[in-house]
């Protein structure tokens, strides 16, 4: 993995798309720190060109729409040929990076930046060894998903369904046993997406600990217990090779999918020690603002003690920079302006209408007030019997959309944590439409179909 100084942007046309079309993939609350080394595997890869684009409280990701296709479809190839290697291989780099994101905490305890530094050469470049389950979930929901529900659509909540738990469901599980103290203790991580994300408390834990979630976690484990029976039973049946290939990859995905991003959280945490101890040497920083510089800046503060101006950073962190990432360099646009000019070139004009499609995750039929989740910051306006529609979801989003009637997301695939939680909670769920939270609006009274894959507005709140 190459490590890139940044470059300041003054001028917009050094960074505009100059009428290549892009897309929006994913949108996430972000840290350079976490983002850096898998977007950096996408472009080692061949993507010309990745765009970090401020929205609200959070960054949309545009990526160059051919040269990704490309790369997912050829790796879509790639771990179908390859696919016992690729799978095997997970448990070693997942230890690798884990062992790594340890060594960085223990070398905080040296205070010696030699040390602390080649820690983290090490962790990044383990980091980027993940980077071929990050993108391999993407490359399984553009190009192997699609084409298996095609082929046995009336089969494929066998293929999605879990054979085991997820980091979440050994903790509600662990909750059913061991005082919420203890069992904080253990999974603070769960709640650290970046390191700057507070640790999840024993009061944080009272959604999990409930009389109705100790019967929905003693459930899921029973269900988990029949999916791979059910899933065995599949694989002996008369199916073509190439379809019982893709039936292990997307069902090895469902649990890999939600596993490997709780592996990056691991990771966060470690590196949280990391930012706490960078912020404590230098007045004025915080460790969201260290979460915020790139692998060079953090290594030459470490190396030769040269930092970035803090006023910059201070524009990083509050979410006014934007980032365009190449296979040379990375360069960050500050003006406000050349920001929005960007924004205007990278912008589709949304469909408007009455109703959007998307993928059936669970069916069924709901009724309700839309409630838009853009961050985590909005999750506390969920009530019961709303309708919740997120840009996308996680573990730690659960509890609210238990109180949901539906899901709808604008991200996410078949075995998306949107579509398993759902499906666990027997809850109407549309994912993937893409567009949900931009045509529907906080108050709008909708119907979900998700059996058909439809959210239609039944009552449109006035717009000001």
């Amino acid at each position: 993995m190459m490590i890139f100084e940044p470059r300041e942007l003054q001028e917009l046309k050094t960074i505009e798309p100059k009428g290549r079309k892009y897309f929006v993939f994913a949108q996430r609350e972000t840290s350079l720190m976490r983002e850096e080394v898998w977007i950096t595997w996408l472009t080692d890869r061949g993507l010309r060109s990745f765009i970090d684009y401020p929205s609200g409280k959070i960054y949309e990701y545009w990526l160059h729409e051919k040269s990704a296709l490309k790369i997912l479809k050829r790796y879509a190839h790639w771990m179908r040929a390859n696919w016992q290697q690729h799978l095997a291989e997970y448990p070693l780099k997942k230890s690798a990076l884990l062992a790594a994101a340890a060594g960085v905490a223990q070398s905080v305890t040296t205070k010696n930046n030699s040390e602390i530094a080649a820690a983290y050469r090490k962790c990044i470049q383990q980091a980027y060894e993940l980077g071929d389950y990050i993108w391999g979930a993407w490359a399984v929901i553009y190009f192997i998903e699609p084409e298996l529900i095609k082929k046995i659509p009336e089969k494929i909540d066998v293929v999605m369904a879990l054979e085991q738990p997820i980091e979440l469901m050994k903790m509600r599980n662990a909750l059913l046993k061991r005082p919420a103290e203890e069992v904080a203790k253990e999974y603070n991580w769960l709640n650290v997406y970046s390191p700057y994300d507070r640790f999840f408390t024993a009061r944080d834990l009272k959604h999990y600990a409930s009389r109705r979630a100790k019967g929905e976690t003693r459930e899921q484990f029973g269900q988990i217990r029949a999916a791979k029976k059910n899933f065995q039973n599949l694989m002996r049946s008369k199916l073509h090779k190439r379809v019982k290939l893709d039936c292990e990859i997307v069902h090895a995905y469902a649990f890999l999918k939600t596993d490997r991003t709780d592996v990056w959280r691991q990771t966060m945490t470690h590196l949280k020690l990391l930012c706490a101890y960078l912020a404590r040497s230098q007045k004025g920083w915080s460790v969201r603002d260290i979460s915020n510089l790139c692998a060079n800046e953090i290594t030459t503060w470490l190396e030769l003690n040269k930092r970035p101006p803090l006023t910059k950073i201070k524009q990083r962190t509050g979410g006014l920079v934007a980032y365009h990432f190449t296979p040379t360099h990375i360069d960050v646009l500050y003006s406000k302006i050349a920001i929005e000019r960007l924004g205007k070139r990278l912008m589709p004009k949304h469909a408007t209408g009455q109703e959007v499609r998307g993928v059936t995750a669970s069916p069924g039929t709901a009724q309700g007030t839309v409630k838009i989740i853009e961050h985590s910051d909005d999750l506390t306006k969920i009530e019961v019997g709303d309708i919740f529609v997120a840009r996308y979801t996680f573990p730690t989003f659960t509890p609210y959309m238990q109180k949901a009637a539906a899901i709808v997301t604008d991200e996410g695939g078949i075995t998306s944590h949107a579509a398993i939680v759902s499906r666990e909670m027997n809850k109407p769920c549309i994912v993937g439409t893409k567009i949900a939270t931009k045509i529907f609006k906080d108050g709008d009274i909708v119907e979900v179909d998700a059996t058909r894959g439809i959210v239609t507005i039944i009552n449109k709140k006035e717009r000001k």
